[in-house]
């Protein structure tokens, strides 16, 4: 008997497409072993922040472009019913919707309200605000999935994320990692990349979102160095959040990100701490 093809996925279903190139994979896997055309209850949904390279864009359009696969992108929004839908050409460019998520009044533990505090590597609430639960949302209002299954493009040697990625599945998702249980590890994703007729024009180390602060600082660093205007936006909002009642730094364990830049421009050595790349990211919205 034949085992089941993984990539088979039964509707509805969302597929997030996170606009890098294992999600890419995944996609045109899942494509494939419907014989080539997504059934209707199958949908690809991608989420801007606003900090996403302009290499992101290029390559979300090519994958939908070459491949014949409709991509919904989507914004995070403070009015009902919380997202917009966007296209390459009327999408945010410079963190606005990031920008809005954090200075949106939200009630804290002690009943006050105020401005969200900054996210972390532990409480990555733009990753769960701008993407994982922005989906769900899109999925139960404007498609009116009260249950469906969403596809994630972890790759088995990220099965750990994928453990964890089960914790924060919203209420109705059925999350499902083809990749990990075909078994695909990132040396097949980028040696299938090779063979094809259009790639995502960045580094592996460049990622989606330009400067995240889940990125090591040695990875941070190199891309200041090649393009030191990308700080500028970080700086701001950590000076805007020091400024105020919260936290004014993306992490505690390494110096902000105006300390990075100058470290930079000085090209001195720099001592980002023995806790520099050794937490990654749990949530099952980020990939690549």
């Amino acid at each position: 008997m034949t085992p089941p093809n993984p990539y088979r996925i039964d509707g509805p279903a969302l597929i997030s497409f996170s606009g890098g190139r294992t999600s890419g994979y995944m996609l045109k896997h899942i494509r494939d072993a419907h014989g080539g055309t997504l059934p209707p209850d199958l949908v690809v949904a991608c989420c801007n922040t606003g900090k996403e390279r302009p290499e992101w864009f290029d390559f979300v359009r090519d994958c939908s472009e070459h491949w014949g696969i409709p991509i919904v992108m989507l914004e995070w929004i403070p009015e009902e019913p919380g997202y917009q839908i966007v296209g390459s050409n009327s999408a945010a460019r410079n963190g606005e919707p990031f920008e809005a998520m954090l200075r949106h009044p939200v009630k804290r533990k002690d009943g006050s309200v105020g401005r969200r505090p900054l996210p972390t590597v532990i409480a990555s609430s733009c990753t769960t605000n701008l993407k994982t639960r922005l989906k769900w949302k899109y999925a139960r209002r404007h498609l009116g999935w009260p249950t469906y299954t969403n596809a994630i493009g972890f790759r088995k040697d990220e099965e750990h994320r994928a453990t964890s990625a089960l914790k924060y599945a919203e209420t109705g998702e059925i999350v499902v990692f083809p990749m990990v249980d075909v078994g695909v590890t990132e040396r097949d994703v980028m040696a299938w990349w090779a063979e094809q007729p259009f790639d995502l024009k960045s580094g592996q180390y460049e990622g989606n979102c330009d400067l995240c602060f889940k990125k090591s600082a040695g990875k941070i660093s190199r891309i200041m160095r090649d393009n030191p205007e990308l700080a500028d936006w970080w700086i701001k909002v950590e000076a805007e959040a020091a400024a105020s009642d919260r936290p004014g730094a993306f992490r505690d364990d390494r110096p902000g990100y105006a300390a990075m830049l100058d470290a930079v421009r000085r090209q001195d050595e720099f001592d980002f701490g023995i806790f520099d790349d050794n937490t990654s990211c749990p949530s099952h919205g980020c990939t690549d």
